[in-house]
């Protein structure tokens, strides 16, 4: 496969794990941006036989998320005013938005990897360099946080 067969087969999928990691329209695209430019740039080696360009790229993206949202976590310790209010996709249920919103980061990643880019528990723990026991940690104190939050049936508006 060449990468620019690659971009469109992968590109809609990691733009919504990334707008889902951040819930921001704008940070969602320059991080899936900038995941497929490195996967770009790294094409030699990512398209060699046995190796998984879209787990590597969405390690990438994760990567990327985690990073944005340490630097907006330092930004608001420094000057809490300053914070950005997001912007979002429209969805019909912003309760929905805002129980995702209040996950712990890491929570947040969790669900969304495995729920949502129906990764498994192993590439789920490659994809947030963890172990399986820490996903599944995640998964659970995740859960249990939108289930208070939340009616269950309104989870499956996300699964785009």
């Amino acid at each position: 496969m060449d990468f620019d067969e690659f971009f469109r087969s992968e590109r809609d999928a990691l733009i919504r794990l990334c707008w889902l990691l951040t819930l921001d329209r704008d940070a969602a695209a320059d991080v899936a941006q900038e995941a497929m430019t490195r996967a770009w740039s790294s094409w030699d080696q990512l398209s060699s036989e046995g190796s998984n360009p879209a787990a590597w790229v969405r390690v990438v993206a994760t990567n990327l998320a985690r990073s944005r949202w340490r630097r907006l976590s330092r930004a608001a310790r420094l000057d809490p005013t300053a914070r950005p209010e997001p912007q979002r996709y429209p969805v019909s249920d912003p309760e929905l938005l805002g129980a995702l919103d209040s996950l712990a980061p890491r929570q947040r990643e969790a669900i969304v990897l495995r729920y949502w880019a129906d990764l498994k528990l192993e590439d789920c723990a490659d994809a947030m360099g963890v172990s399986v026991g820490s996903v599944k940690r995640h998964l659970v104190r995740a859960r249990g946080r939108l289930g208070e939050l939340i009616d269950s049936s309104a989870i499956e508006e996300l699964t785009l």
